[in-house]
């Protein structure tokens, strides 16, 4: 059941900033518990190897482009799917 209230309004306390580190591990983790719930299994392995092998494109490129500290949030999220 879905309901509509336009007059609600949603605040977020403790907030993480876009692009940061917790951000992108969030993003990560909240993406597999996703496919957890609603896609079959083999999906599920499909999305981590994807989302893996895109932190690793983004380690090197951005290690490259903008130095160690943001290839380590990466790999942060490398390890959190």
């Amino acid at each position: 059941e879905i309901w509509y209230l336009p007059k609600w309004k949603v605040l977020h306390y403790g907030q993480v900033t876009t692009g940061s580190e917790k951000a992108m591990v969030f993003e990560m983790k909240n993406l597999v518990l996703f496919y957890d719930k609603h896609f079959p299994k083999w999906k599920r392995g499909i999305l981590r190897a994807l989302l893996k092998s895109g932190a690793v494109l983004r380690m090197v490129v951005f290690g490259v482009l903008k130095g160690p500290s943001v290839s380590k949030i990466y790999a942060k999220a490398f390890k959190a799917v």
